[in-house]
């Protein structure tokens, strides 16, 4: 637990996958850690308001200031 965390904004991250979606709420000092964890673990790809960005490289500000967060697997274009 952040020392901050009870006065910390919440974040909404959505996991979608094949079988659903599941929501996490989140603090913005555990977020960070939370998307890199399960993009590493299930190779799922990071979009924040509709960009693909790179997991290990989107700060905190960013992820607090943004309205829709998505893990995914990744997606194909043919």
């Amino acid at each position: 637990m952040c020392q901050l965390e009870l006065f910390d904004k919440v974040i909404t991250v959505k996991i979608i996958s094949l079988q659903g979606h599941q929501t996490f709420h989140l603090t913005s000092c555990n977020v960070k850690e939370f998307i890199l964890k399960q993009s590493k673990k299930s190779s799922l790809w990071l979009y924040v308001d509709g960009v693909n960005k790179d997991p290990a490289k989107v700060d905190t500000d960013i992820l607090s200031s943004a309205t829709e967060i998505i893990l995914t697997q990744p997606l194909v274009a043919r």
